[in-house]
């Protein structure tokens, strides 16, 4: 793979690393961007991408890739401790896939097939944007930090990455769980088109969600899930001006 490509700005650059596949190219190891004009999230949302955020996506070839399963939780702890290690802000996870900071969302992950390779796409808000669509104005939140040196984000992500896809598959599920933000809460998930409601017990050794519903337990490997009361997620420094 060639270096990394780093654009002011882009449709999708999970879009945009398609293409490049497309046309036979050898893809960059990442290709990221300052803004989106149709950032792409789950479940074919749209991820609003302004200005003061960082939007990339990592190529990996699939002989990289040797936990499959793994490789979202595996990626949303690497942006996690890279975040906490260049701002000194701790996150937490979503299952399965966001980091919350404050009770806000500040970073998505998107992770794709693309014939030999895994796309994994990475939005992180850096600093609050002026406008705010209605629709995710209630959940929508910010590192808060004032970032000179994108592309050093990017590149503690792949170094994170990295170290934690070195490490045996019992530390990553344990690192994992450490950092759900969902367990011991009431939440709400939708399964085929109906609404339910339970107590997070936490996850399995598959990283599932485990939900007690009255006497039962509910193990989900997917769906929306929200939660009914959230708490601020451990504390944060002051972030620093990079």
């Amino acid at each position: 793979m060639t270096d990394g490509v780093f654009l002011p700005e882009t449709d999708s650059t999970s879009s945009h690393l398609r293409r490049i596949l497309d046309s036979s190219a050898e893809p960059p190891r990442y290709l990221a961007a300052l803004r989106q004009t149709a950032g792409r999230g789950l479940h074919g949302k749209t991820f609003f991408s302004p200005e003061g955020g960082l939007y990339v996506t990592f190529c990996l070839s699939e002989r990289e890739v040797t936990q499959p399963d793994l490789l979202t939780p595996t990626a949303a702890l690497a942006v996690r401790s890279a975040i906490e290690k260049r701002y000194g802000v701790r996150c937490g996870v979503k299952w399965v896939n966001d980091l919350y900071f404050g009770g806000r969302k500040v970073c998505g992950i998107l992770t794709e097939k693309a014939g030999p390779y895994y796309l994994v796409g990475v939005g992180v808000n850096l600093k609050e944007a002026p406008s705010v669509p209605p629709e995710i104005r209630a959940v929508y939140g910010a590192v808060g930090a004032e970032e000179k040196d994108p592309e050093a984000l990017v590149l503690r992500i792949l170094e994170e990455g990295k170290r934690l896809a070195a490490l045996p598959r019992s530390a990553i599920v344990s690192a994992y769980r450490g950092a759900l933000i969902l367990t011991g809460k009431e939440i709400v998930f939708t399964e085929n088109g109906k609404e339910f409601s339970g107590l997070c017990l936490g996850a399995d050794d598959d990283l599932h969600l485990l939900v007690r519903i009255g006497d039962s337990v509910r193990t989900l490997s997917s769906g929306e899930v929200s939660i009914k009361s959230f708490c601020s997620f451990l504390e944060r420094k002051e972030p620093k001006e990079l």
